[in-house]
């Protein structure tokens, strides 16, 4: 869903554009920015996408159908992100302990190459989270991910499926793995628990 930019001044603005100043190069070095804010307004953790061709409005992971229920601080933080002019995908959340996160997940130039394959800013952004979510371990949901992004765009169900199958692959390597290594721990026979672990990844 795109949502649109604040069109006045909020009082979140100031310490979340100085915090993105002042730590920018470690956001995009991969440490995430951590702000406190007074108590109140809605929490939550959207995926959002800036847009430096676009100063009116930004994508955002949402599930809602009323842009009004938008959590009002996430919303700054991208506007803040916009005003910094750091550009790509990031991650905000807030939540009841009155910390707003914003973390980078892949930058301008990765939404270039997408453009060029002919995807859209919505697609790139559920591909892109279900890349996170699958190099996080979390298969399930970035399964759910890749699903909804043949939902959005169909054209590219070949590339999806290739995305799906490397997940499966991951999950049986895992599974052959860890079951007889566990297995193995607790009977206390190291030996042959190594040995599982060099015929299924010689590399680790």
């Amino acid at each position: 869903m795109r949502i649109s930019y604040p069109k006045s001044h909020s009082q979140f603005l100031s310490p979340i554009k100085n915090a993105i100043q002042r730590d920018r190069d470690a956001l995009f070095a991969g440490t995430p920015i951590t702000v406190t804010l007074p108590p109140g307004g809605y929490s939550g953790n959207i995926q959002v996408t800036i847009e430096k061709t676009n100063p009116q409005s930004f994508w955002a992971d949402w599930e809602y159908e009323a842009p009004t229920r938008f959590p009002q601080r996430i919303k700054v933080a991208a506007w803040a992100l916009l005003q910094q002019g750091c550009f790509g995908e990031f991650e905000i959340s807030h939540d009841k302990s009155r910390i707003l996160t914003i973390r980078y997940i892949s930058g301008d130039e990765m939404m270039e190459l997408f453009k060029k394959e002919g995807k859209n800013a919505e697609y790139a952004a559920v591909w892109n989270k279900g890349v996170a979510l699958g190099n996080s371990e979390r298969y399930e949901e970035a399964i759910k991910c890749f699903d909804k992004a043949v939902e959005i765009d169909p054209n590219f169900e070949e590339l999806v499926k290739e995305a799906k199958n490397e997940i499966k692959h991951a999950t049986t390597i895992e599974r052959a793995i860890y079951d007889p290594c566990k297995r193995d721990f607790i009977e206390g026979r190291l030996p042959r628990m190594k040995e599982w672990i060099n015929r299924y990844d010689p590399g680790a």
